[in-house]
């Protein structure tokens, strides 16, 4: 049986696609879960570390409340999903992963899109999150690239297990820190 493919040209989309697990043995994250989120229609992947969750538009003839997509082509303007089977498929209660309690001051850092294209842009972003982040953690450096032409609001989890980050477009991403031994 061919699945319908879906193809998105829009940056929400892409950014949900982008934390989508490429680990085969963990099928239940293999895929953008679509959800009622703050009373927005969102796509929302995880790769187990990190969170990403993306508002977009209410369209009925797109996306299901309640269904998985599954991304099989990532560009970098749109992203091709097809609908995954329901079967015994269960997305994980991602709430539970969201901070709501939060310490120290917030930090708005700008990543230039060109900034894995040119070294210099990154490192600025990079050094200012790893001089903010708590001692001992660290972050993936490449979790940075989805965050990649947006200015962020990323605020420090209460217990310094992860941060939060959010766009002024409703993009939010949560990323868990490496504790460096």
């Amino acid at each position: 049986m061919t699945q319908q493919v879906l193809t998105r040209v829009d940056g929400k989309s892409r950014f949900a696609a982008l934390a989508v697990s490429t680990d085969p043995t963990r099928f239940f994250i293999d895929g953008c879960e679509c959800v009622e989120y703050e009373g927005k229609m969102a796509l929302v992947a995880t790769d187990g570390c990190r969170l990403h969750i993306a508002p977009i538009d209410r369209n009925p003839d797109d996306y299901d409340i309640g269904s998985g997509y599954r991304p099989i082509k990532v560009l970098k303007k749109s992203v091709d999903f097809v609908k995954k089977e329901t079967g015994n498929y269960q997305f994980p209660a991602f709430e539970r992963v969201i901070p709501d309690k939060f310490t120290g001051e917030p930090l708005i850092v700008s990543i230039p899109a060109a900034a894995f294209k040119e070294p210099e842009f990154i490192s600025t972003a990079y050094t200012k999150i790893v001089r903010w982040l708590p001692d001992e953690r660290t972050i993936n450096f490449s979790y940075l690239a989805a965050l990649a032409g947006e200015t962020w609001t990323l605020k420090l989890s209460a217990k310094k297990e992860a941060m939060l980050c959010a766009a002024d477009d409703g993009k939010i991403a949560v990323i868990a820190f490496i504790k460096m031994e």
